[in-house]
């Protein structure tokens, strides 16, 4: 028996389900702990993401750094540092919230679904420090070449890349679990969603909207989930489509003499009651 709940399940309800609700808690609990911790956090406390990320963008840029007691990390030689606020903490927030409770639902056993937290939480950590040195040598890279300076300034630059190489990566880690575990996650929107709360929404809680530098980000921010929200939705479409058109290539087939045996001897079908969590062959007629 598979792992993962029926695909015709009613989303709604899974969703009010005790254990659904259990387990958006633990998530959100979690999430807030260590969001808490990470905008208390000095460099060292931080150095768990700190410390792997530099690593990755002097493996990538051949930039020096050397650690500097409260500040972080700091190259003189790329006049860059990499402190607290560069450690990507808001990023591995969401990745975690997007993947656990994107997918985490959907797993028939309690169990299942508490080990996939810690599959999230792991995969979210990797994520966050690939993804996170990608931007910072991306950013360097910009600045160094001034490609873009001649119509941008270099905290545009910088807000631009951060905000593409997040959402890209989130994007594909979302599609690379949603093939890998066989199964669509519960919203195409909702790592999105998750992205806007955390970049948008608690900063506007904390008092940002005074701040004109956060309106830009915000714009830059909002049109980027959406166009992301449209690629998703574009390749769910496509999907789709793929899949509708094999079933009916399959339906052609089968009137096809010489094919009705292979396929009927290929074909499965859905134990009654269960969806498709487990399958038997269908008896030949």
């Amino acid at each position: 028996m598979s792992a993962l709940r029926s695909e015709g399940e009613p989303r709604g309800g899974a969703w009010l389900a005790p254990w659904s609700l259990a387990l958006a808690a633990v998530v959100l609990s979690f999430d807030y702990a260590f969001k808490r911790f990470c905008s208390q956090a000095s460099a060292t406390e931080l150095d768990f993401l700190l410390g792997p990320t530099t690593a990755l963008v002097r493996l990538v840029t051949g930039y020096a750094f050397v650690a500097e007691s409260g500040a972080g990390y700091v190259s003189r030689d790329a006049h860059v540092i990499i402190a607290p606020a560069c450690s990507g903490a808001n990023f591995a927030i969401v990745a975690f919230t997007s993947l656990a409770l994107g997918f985490g639902y959907r797993f028939a056993s309690r169990l299942t679904s508490l080990a996939w937290l810690v599959v999230a939480g792991t995969t979210a950590y990797a994520l966050t420090l690939v993804t996170n040195a990608a931007r910072i040598s991306l950013g360097l890279a910009f600045e160094r070449s001034h490609a873009l300076s001649a119509w941008f300034s270099a905290g545009a630059v910088h807000r631009g890349v951060g905000v593409a190489m997040y959402l890209g990566a989130l994007v594909a880690i979302y599609l690379t679990a949603e093939r890998v575990l066989g199964r669509r996650a519960v919203n195409v929107r909702f790592p999105l969603a998750c992205y806007v709360a955390v970049t948008l929404a608690t900063p506007l809680l904390g008092g940002a909207y005074h701040c004109p530098e956060f309106i830009s980000h915000a714009m830059v921010v909002l049109g980027a989930t959406t166009l992301a929200g449209v690629v998703l939705w574009g390749l769910h479409r496509a999907d789709d489509k793929a899949v509708t058109r094999t079933l009916a290539g399959d339906d052609r087939d089968a009137h096809v003499p010489g094919r009705v045996d292979a396929l009927e001897r290929g074909r499965e079908r859905s134990l009654p009651g269960q969806g498709d969590a487990a399958l038997v062959p269908r008896p030949l007629a």
